[in-house]
């Protein structure tokens, strides 16, 4: 999807939660706010019954089946395709005649948030900054999927690890990286989140919306956002226009943490 306007923009790759679908209206309103935007069925996190264009060997499989799995190989995994369809959508993207080569996105929810940590780490070269609602790596750090790994033959479970986890993958991203994460999401835990923006070898930054699951509810994120706005969280349209367009200001950077020692009774405070 495209402006309306022949010229040059920047570009975004749009990736869908799990059990959904390619963010088409996502992308009808990121075009009118001058993107160029790719969205995609997403093999192995696509529910299969919601997807009649898109077809494959994964759509045998009853939505969430075989994720989990390295036999004969990764590719078995309906995960492989979700990581290759995606990087070929980058590929797609960063091949459109009217993109600007060095202003290109990437932002996706869920589990299009670990597909966006997965892409940010395969395909950097071509990304000027990313943004995953929710997803990250790192998932034996701590998140729901921690019980299928546990469920897999520990020399399976390495091999998953090693491939198909997403933080394995972010020492390699190196251009500006955020993770919008709930502090009790039932999906993707703390741990997971702050180890995939710890092995981040670039520019971070990160929200923990307190007592909330799935959703931040805070200025700038699910709270307060619009119907005509792009984004899953208000906040994705602001990071956007500045690393794409160079419009308006960067998040705020935490430059030096000090620490006090108070000794209140007994007790050391810090």
């Amino acid at each position: 999807v495209r402006p309306d306007k022949p010229g040059n923009y920047p570009g975004l790759l749009v990736l869908h939660g799990g059990g959904g679908n390619a963010e088409i209206e996502k992308a009808k309103k990121w075009s009118e706010l001058g993107y160029v935007v790719v969205v995609l069925d997403e093999p192995g996190v696509a529910n299969p019954d919601k997807i009649p264009y898109s077809s494959g060997p994964w759509d045998q499989y009853k939505y969430g089946e075989n994720r989990f799995v390295v036999k004969p190989d990764i590719t078995s995994s309906t995960l492989f395709s979700a990581v290759l369809s995606s990087v070929q959508g980058l590929y797609l993207l960063y091949d459109q005649p009217d993109v600007i080569k060095d202003k290109i996105g990437v932002v996706g929810i869920s589990w299009g948030g670990y597909l966006t940590t997965f892409v940010s780490g395969l395909g950097n070269s071509l990304i000027k900054a990313s943004f995953s609602v929710y997803g990250s790596g790192f998932y034996d750090d701590g998140s729901t999927f921690l019980k299928s790994l546990n469920l897999m033959k520990p020399e399976e479970r390495a091999i998953w690890l090693k491939y198909l986890d997403a933080g394995r993958r972010t020492s390699s991203i190196k251009t500006p990286f955020f993770i919008a994460a709930a502090a009790n999401d039932n999906w993707f835990y703390p741990p997971a989140v702050t180890s995939t923006l710890k092995n981040c070898k670039g520019y971070t930054n990160h929200v923990f919306s307190p007592n909330s699951s799935h959703k931040i509810d805070l200025p700038g994120g699910t709270a307060g956002r619009k119907p005509e706005q792009p984004g899953w969280l208000s906040m994705e349209q602001i990071y956007f226009d500045y690393y794409l367009k160079d419009i308006g200001r960067p998040f705020p950077k935490i430059q030096d943490i000090q620490t006090e020692k108070i000794i209140s009774g007994n007790t050391l405070v810090r």
